[in-house]
């Protein structure tokens, strides 16, 4: 009996089969509490899309041709998540990590005021990683100039105008966003140091001490002293609140 041998062929068919598109969007995937943000998707059209959200309530989305958005406000967490549904069935999904809410610092008085710059100074926050400062001139700040403290607790500003108000408040920040603000410190930035001239009519036990105004100063403090360091004063003389741009000034010794 002749023998058969049989060969079988096997033809394996390599499907290239295409990757999801992911969601896309700052703020992933780890976020903080009570931030929005908007995530998108792109990809080719589908026919029943609906966005589902946990952890977060969904504040607006749109759904065009091939490009499909959603706005989420995230809750306290700890977690959360996106899917974008076709038909019912993902076709997308992102897993969210909701980070606690920030708390808002203390800020504390400004200290090492000048008359064109002062510190600012604020408590810190747990969990923040850097700060943001506004500082204005308008209480209810109108319109502020914002600085960066990449974790530091203090601030200097500078480049301010003398004798004015200013208003400063403080937050704490991570890579997800920012907390809410602190209170509102005042600060009040002095006017510019008087320049001193020449005493004159002097006679006996007395002279007139004269300088020059300083824009914006209501009224003056005068320091006299036998010595140059002021270590003491004259009985009378210091931090003597005056008028004008001069002053009488008596019970001086002759030398």
């Amino acid at each position: 009996m002749k023998s058969k041998n049989y060969f079988w062929i096997v033809i394996l068919l390599l499907i290239s089969v295409p990757a999801l598109a992911q969601i896309t969007g700052p703020g992933q995937p780890i976020v903080n509490a009570g931030t929005t943000y908007t995530y998108s998707y792109t990809q080719s059209a589908l026919v029943s899309p609906n966005w589902q959200v946990s952890g977060g309530t969904k504040i607006g989305e749109t759904y065009n041709y091939a490009n499909y958005t959603v706005t989420v406000t995230w809750g306290a967490g700890p977690n959360g998540g996106l899917a974008l549904l076709d038909n019912g069935i993902p076709a997308a999904t992102l897993s969210i990590t909701i980070n606690p809410p920030l708390a808002p610092p203390v800020a504390t008085a400004g200290t090492s005021v000048t008359p064109t710059s002062f510190t600012a100074n604020w408590n810190a926050v747990t969990g923040a990683t850097e700060y943001w400062l506004d500082v204005s001139t308008s209480s209810s700040f109108s319109s502020f100039t914002t600085y960066r403290s990449w974790g530091a607790l203090s601030y200097s500003v500078t480049g301010l105008v003398a004798n004015t108000t200013y208003y400063y408040r403080a937050r704490g920040a991570t890579n997800q966003g920012e907390g809410p603000n602190s209170n509102t410190i005042t600060v009040n930035t002095p006017p510019v140091a008087p320049v001193a001239s020449a005493a004159t009519g002097f006679y006996m036990t007395y002279f007139t001490a004269n300088w020059a105004a300083s824009t914006g100063a209501t009224s003056y403090r005068l320091d006299v002293s036998t010595a140059s360091n002021f270590s003491s004063f004259v009985t009378g003389y210091n931090n003597l609140s005056v008028s004008g741009t001069s002053a009488f000034v008596h019970k001086c010794r002759r030398s």
